[in-house]
């Protein structure tokens, strides 16, 4: 029986002693009932007899301050998942390299890598609740990456099939997917790029796992976005670090972005009444009030309403973003007539449209153009179209709005005939703050398509936009002709 290993670079002065006195390696744990409490490091050599497994766990209780690890020449993933259950995080192949060891004693003393105290650095309260998918055609693969999760108090949802996982992404927002390259249905990169088209989780960070280490496998994950690339067999502790870290930072991005968006509905909702008294003091001006005014003071008092106006549109958008990203837009639905909302909306940015000399020519294909539908909040989805379609057209041009049906759907366009969008930019158009508005000098919070997306969606319909450069812009929205209840 072997006494404790002491291979020691004599370079190593003063650490030599250290690792002598610290190191030890057991190849029959049977002969050993306890082992000196100064041992810092301890591999223990196994074939994962269950025998030897409940005298490894034994010993490594009664040690509390020194690692184990368990070298073994059978490294299957089910052994990997048992001696993690017992308590060991580190499994290396045998025989090990002494080297190993040293590292461990160099990093340690260099105060780079210890285990317990790594783990007691984690605060995990900072990412608890965090939801993670796993999705791997291994179910052994699947319980490894749970077993080294589980004291991260995560919610974990895990998929052998993707095409079953796709069906929750597109129901629930998740903090991170794990996800397997080589998988018979459908490969982890093709996963990758639907997960990515939706809604939900677009921007949801993505890991890939695989036993390919190749360049051109890594290089293509990081092309779709990969926040890291995991190799098979599991370097426990990698893995652990990697998906905590990236989790930690997604979390404080979130709370930087969270605290930006309260400042900006506080500052709007502040903003509102101020706003709403000075269009009320400009339009006694106007209807004369106070007094006769003059051509030039009334041109001047035009202009002002006109800018108030404007702002006033901009603060609205940014609370009811703000109302969309908490969840607390909530539709009244009742039947209106979709042709009066939009002639409403016509008059409602006249204050847009005069200063440019610009016209809106209303054409409408219906009798009947009842809908079920939250009148403030498509008045405001309308309106936005009608201010986009505004901004980005030249003085003296027309906008033309049409009124149709098509496929049991009733629905309108909103051409305008201005500069047009760059194809490569069209499918951003309803992202969160796009906006042309620095590019062509003008002033943007890039909100209003977004906004109007929403609200959309949120009544059952469809919005689509075509553009072509130098001949304008055409949106689309499409409604349904019937709600879920069957009412108009």
């Amino acid at each position: 029986m072997p006494d404790i290993i002491s291979f020691i670079n004599e370079d190593k002065n003063n650490l030599k002693n250290n690792f002598h006195r610290e190191f030890l390696f057991i190849d029959n744990i049977s002969n050993y009932k306890k082992i000196n409490p100064e041992i810092k490091l301890c591999i223990i050599q196994t074939d994962f007899v269950k025998a030897e497994l409940k005298l490894i766990k034994k010993i490594t209780m009664m040690n509390k301050n020194t690692e184990f690890w368990i070298s073994s020449e059978n490294l299957s993933r089910e052994n990997i998942i048992i001696a993690n259950k017992i308590g060991i995080k580190t499994v290396i192949s045998s025989p090990f390299n002494i080297k190993m060891a040293e590292e461990f004693f160099d990093n340690r003393n260099n105060n780079f890598y210890k285990d317990k105290q790594l783990n007691n650095d984690y605060n995990f309260s900072c990412i608890a609740n965090s939801k993670i998918m796993i999705v791997d055609d291994n179910f052994m693969n699947v319980e490894l990456l749970r077993e080294i999760l589980s004291e991260f108090n995560i919610q974990i949802s895990s998929f052998l099939k993707p095409k079953d996982a796709y069906k929750l992404v597109l129901e629930e927002k998740f903090d991170m997917f794990l996800l397997d390259i080589m998988m018979p249905e459908m490969s982890g990169f093709e996963l990758a790029k639907k997960i990515k088209n939706t809604q939900l989780n677009k921007d949801t960070p993505i890991i890939f796992i695989s036993a390919l280490s190749d360049s051109h496998n890594k290089i293509m994950g990081f092309d779709l976005g990969s926040f890291a690339y995991i190799e098979k067999p599991f370097d426990i502790n990698i893995v652990k670090s990697q998906i905590f870290n990236i989790l930690k930072n997604k979390k404080a991005q979130e709370l930087v972005s969270a605290n930006k968006e309260s400042f900006l509905a506080t500052v709007a909702h502040d903003l509102k009444t101020p706003i709403n008294a000075g269009i009320n003091a400009l339009n006694l001006l106007l209807n004369e009030n106070l007094g006769e005014l003059e051509d030039m003071q009334q041109e001047i008092v035009e202009d002002i309403l006109n800018s108030t106006k404007f702002m006033q549109d901009m603060v609205e958008n940014i609370l009811c973003k703000n109302k969309i990203a908490n969840g607390k837009v909530i539709l009244t639905k009742k039947t209106h007539p979709l042709r009066e909302v939009i002639e409403h909306c016509i008059e409602l940015t006249k204050h847009i449209l005069v200063p440019k000399q610009q016209q809106i020519r209303l054409k409408c294909e219906l009798d009947n153009t009842l809908l079920q539908m939250d009148f403030l909040e498509m008045k405001r989805a309308i309106h936005n179209l009608i201010a986009n379609a505004s901004e980005y057209s030249p003085v003296g041009s027309s906008i033309l709005i049409k009124i149709f049906e098509i496929d049991n759907k009733k629905g309108f366009f909103i051409q305008d005939f201005g500069r047009g969008i760059d194809l490569e930019h069209q499918k951003d158009v309803f992202s969160q703050y796009m906006s042309f508005a620095k590019k062509y000098k003008r002033v943007g919070s890039g909100l209003g398509l977004y906004i109007t997306k929403e609200i959309i969606e949120e009544h059952g319909g469809e919005i689509s936009l075509k553009s072509k450069i130098g001949c304008g812009t055409k949106i689309t929205v499409l409604l349904p002709t019937h709600d879920k209840t069957g009412n108009f």
